[in-house]
């Protein structure tokens, strides 16, 4: 969890507490996102909020809070975030699973020997020149 939203969270929590303190709730909500009573947030209430949150977004109604979540862990995999770290904002019990689910969007490391063919010369051109340079080698051998 980030320091932002963790202080986010405390705030509406806090809040929380002086509202049961002033008497406008009876007891302290188990949960952090309540209804005006004081019960769990119920689901359309939830709909509609994330409905509001997408239009502001700029983002069109198909999007899901688990599509937000692939594109989330997604694109932090693909920038290269460490693995661990995104199996633990998701949730996931261990590596593994967060593995399973998105190994196509870990980058793939260009081998070494790749980046020899990378060389390139002066004029540009790579292959030639490697091509050349072995062949040289091997007449003087």
């Amino acid at each position: 969890m980030s320091p932002q939203l963790a202080e986010v969270l405390k705030r509406q929590r806090k809040a929380q507490a002086e509202a049961k303190l002033a008497g406008r709730l009876v007891e302290l909500p188990e949960y952090i996102f309540i209804e005006p009573d004081g019960g769990p947030l119920a689901r359309r209430t939830f709909e509609r909020a994330f409905a509001l949150v997408l239009r502001k977004a700029g983002l069109g109604p198909q999007h899901s809070p688990k599509s937000l979540r692939h594109t989330y862990a997604s694109l932090m995999i693909s920038e290269g975030a460490n693995l661990l770290y995104v199996a633990r904002q998701l949730g996931h019990a261990s590596v593994a699973i967060t593995e399973k689910h998105y190994t196509r969007w870990i980058p793939q490391a260009v081998p070494a020997v790749h980046q020899l063919d990378d060389a390139a010369d002066p004029t540009g051109s790579k292959r030639g020149d490697l091509v050349a340079s072995v062949s040289a080698n091997l007449a003087l051998n």
